[in-house]
Order: structure tokens, then sequence, then C-alpha cells
């Protein structure tokens, strides 16, 4: 049930707003780039914890000795896809919000960038044992690459 405007005889009827949009509401375009962007930043987060999962034997020693498989390249290419993710929501956010939107994408873009630079840290340790198959972390942390 629509509500009709009233015509007062001249020029636009009361309570008509000039533009057609009614200036409490958000436009369509910006409702779904502010969702569009919060789904990204979260299949972002998702990414980079998995691969967060995907390093824990390799990282702890004493809880997970000896002989492990070589994950780090597939952990290498989540944050990487972590990382476009958070650039595509950058993107969206900066193309279809407005300066409130687009400080409010960037206060959950950045702590989950923060996460995949402390995952690339972890990581970066291990990546001479790109080419190899299984992998060991020794006494004094460093990792050990094996063949088989």
């Amino acid at each position: 049930m629509a509500a009709e405007a009233e015509d007062t005889g001249g020029g636009a009827p009361v309570g008509a707003v000039s533009g057609g949009a009614h200036p409490a509401r958000m436009p369509a375009r910006a409702v779904t780039a502010g969702c569009g962007a919060a789904l990204l930043v979260a299949a972002a987060l998702v990414v980079a914890v998995f691969s967060a999962l995907g390093t824990i034997e390799l990282q702890d020693r004493e809880a997970f000795p000896g002989i492990h498989d070589n994950v780090a390249p597939v952990v290498v290419i989540m944050l990487g896809v972590a990382a476009l993710l958070l650039g595509a929501a950058a993107v969206v956010a900066w193309r279809g919000l407005r300066t409130g939107g687009r400080v409010a994408v960037a206060l959950f873009v950045l702590p989950v960038l923060l996460l995949i630079g402390w995952r690339v840290y972890a990581v970066a340790p291990m990546l001479h044992c790109w080419d190899h198959p299984r992998m060991a972390q020794q006494d004094d942390g460093s990792y050990r690459c094996y063949d088989g």
C-alpha cells in the first residue's frame, strides 16, 4: 500500500524529494557495494585463517615433532588469494561507497591484512623447501628439507 503525496497545486507534491530518492535511504548501489565488500573481507579472513591452520604442525616442534608434508607453497597461494580478495573489497568500497563506508571497510580490511602479513612472516623461513615434498623444523628454528 503506497502512500500518495498530496498535490499543493504548484511544483512538486508535498513529501516528494527532488531527484527521486529519499534522503535517509541509502542507494541500492551503496548497499550492494557494502555487502559485496563485507563478503569479500569475510572470504579473505576465512582463507587467511585456513592458511594459518595449515602450518600449525610445521611451526610447533614440541607438539608435533618429526617430518611433515610441505604445505608452504599451498599456504603462500592461499595468502595471495586472501590478499587479492582484500584488494577486491577495497576496490568495491572505493567505487561504491562514500567516505564513511570506505572507512568502515578499511577498519575491517586492516586486521585481515595484518593477519596475512603475520602469516607471510611465519611462512618465509619455509620457502627454501618449495621443491621438496617434506620438511621438519630444527632446534634452531630453521627448516630442513627432505625428498622422501
